[in-house]
């Protein structure tokens, strides 16, 4: 939720994530976990900044493995006639808790999206992003994903690409504090 003054726009947002954990009391379960905070885009005609500055609260299981802190996500998209070229780099820390209570962890993020609109309700889309992930200077990992496919707006019919939707970065962390505990 949000305002809009003139080309920019300032709001909240509050979202869940849904994550694997091999360490819930179930084992090898699904929990989730929220998030919330404020975002906002400025429009400079084919070119949008974007940003978004947050919190998670991802507990994959209590007191042992988690994501408990703050992320920041900003970015830039701009169009060219009918394709479209966003870019973000998201990054976010757990102080005091990640693998074990009282370890930290923290992630990074790099996003490219290439969209290209066929149609009023047809979008093609290619995507690649890359995470990097570090607990306590002793485990790491990387998770690369690429993406293609056709997006369909069903609410209006402008095509255009939301730059701020909610993040799934604190969740992803949280699912590798698990595997690397």
């Amino acid at each position: 939720m949000g305002r809009n003054f003139g080309p920019a726009y300032a709001g909240a947002f509050i979202g869940r994530n849904k994550f694997q954990s091999d360490d819930t009391p179930s084992g090898n379960d699904y929990v989730s976990g929220k998030l919330y905070g404020i975002e906002g885009q400025y429009d400079m005609g084919a070119v949008s900044f974007f940003a978004q500055l947050g919190r998670a609260d991802m507990v994959g299981d209590e007191g042992d493995v988690a994501f408990i802190g703050g992320f920041q996500r900003i970015g830039v998209s701009t169009t060219i006639d009918k394709l479209t070229l966003t870019a973000d780099l998201e990054q976010g820390r757990s102080k005091n808790i990640f693998e074990d209570e009282g370890d930290w962890g923290k992630y990074r993020t790099l996003g490219v999206d290439v969209d290209y609109q066929f149609s009023d309700r047809i979008i093609g889309t290619l995507s690649y992003e890359t995470m990097d992930i570090i607990a306590n200077t002793e485990d790491s990992g990387f998770d690369d994903n690429y993406g293609i496919g056709i997006r369909i707006p069903l609410g209006t019919s402008t095509g255009k690409r939301n730059n701020l939707t909610t993040s799934y970065g604190p969740g992803l962390a949280a699912a590798w504090a698990s595997t690397l505990d």
